[in-house]
């Protein structure tokens, strides 16, 4: 079965399929053109490393399967190109903007920059949260690949936002604002996780 083939059979709802019809023209020639730069002679398998790892490790938290991680790996590419996680929360968009007057400075909206489909991808896995945090059976299958310090991150985001999302609540906050929160953390699990990604840290 092919890639494509495995991403349409796992994507579940509305907005994992409208997100899905964006991203595979995108992974498709992110996939060609790693291809094209392959060296004469070297392993493909050795070129996509980076590629597939970040795939395969941010699988390892809660709400981000193969359909979301793709969509964030072939939207994003490298997060290791960001010095530090808020530079990538700003680049997706999810940092409120901010409106400037004199000396008065008053925060507005998310600024919904950079990719819409990524954004759209993260913000769908972070209701994923509500509930306590736990690792469930499919979710133990996809760690039996992922290194130990990876799975320790995806632990940390678990126990993190499952206890930010009703402390937020319970203050008084609505629902949507609550997960744009918890979507702008999970983004600095990403990237957290794409930094420890190296050759060989997701099983072959």
């Amino acid at each position: 079965m092919s890639t494509r083939d495995r991403l349409e059979t796992r994507a579940q709802g509305p907005v994992y399929l409208v997100a899905l019809k964006d991203i595979l023209p995108q992974l498709a020639e992110d996939v060609g053109h790693y291809r094209e730069r392959e060296p004469e002679g070297h392993d493909a398998h050795q070129t996509t490393d980076g590629y597939r790892g970040r795939i395969a490790a941010l699988q390892a938290l809660r709400g981000v399967a193969l359909v979301v991680a793709a969509g964030v790996v072939a939207e994003i590419g490298d997060m290791r190109r960001f010095d530090n996680p808020r530079q990538f929360m700003a680049f997706i968009g999810l940092i409120p903007g901010e409106h400037s007057s004199g000396s008065k400075r008053k925060l507005t909206g998310i600024t919904k920059a950079g990719s819409v489909v990524a954004r759209r991808l993260i913000v769908e896995s972070s209701w994923a949260y509500r509930l306590p945090a736990k690792v469930g059976q499919a979710m133990m299958l996809r760690h039996q690949s992922i290194a130990v310090s990876i799975r320790g991150i995806a632990w940390k985001a678990q126990v993190r936002l499952c206890w930010r999302y009703p402390r937020m609540l319970a203050r008084g906050k609505k629902a949507p604002i609550v997960i744009t929160a918890v979507a702008r953390e999970l983004v600095g699990f990403m990237w957290a996780i794409a930094r420890q990604v190296k050759p060989k840290t997701i099983g072959a």
